[in-house]
């Protein structure tokens, strides 16, 4: 069976349950890969909150390299609150540079 991708929709969704929740953070596993749209949305979000993009892939190939869970979610944290400084500060960055941050995660 084919895996949807993740959509504007499901990200939106998420999104709305964690502005309701006053000061909380967000992390969307997924199956599957993302759109470029619920990328962009998730981006924008920094400006309100911070949310994480990971999909399962990920979680297994951190378990197979035994690394530990809480390191791997406080670094795709911190990497997320870098950003969202930054988009903060900079109302100009180009939406290429908001997307790296999602892409181009440091592996340690």
């Amino acid at each position: 069976m084919a895996r949807i991708a993740v959509d504007i929709n499901h990200a939106s969704s998420h999104l709305i349950r964690i502005y309701h929740r006053g000061f909380s953070r967000g992390i969307f596993i997924s199956a599957s890969e993302y759109t470029q749209p619920a990328i962009n949305v998730c981006v924008e979000a920094l400006q309100r909150t911070i949310v994480t993009l990971c999909t399962v892939e990920e979680i297994v190939r951190l378990l197979e390299e035994e690394r530990d869970l809480s390191d791997f979610l406080k670094e795709k944290f911190a990497w997320r609150r870098l950003k969202k400084t930054r988009t903060r500060s900079s109302c100009s960055l180009r939406k290429a540079t908001q997307l790296e941050a999602w892409t181009n995660l440091p592996n340690e």
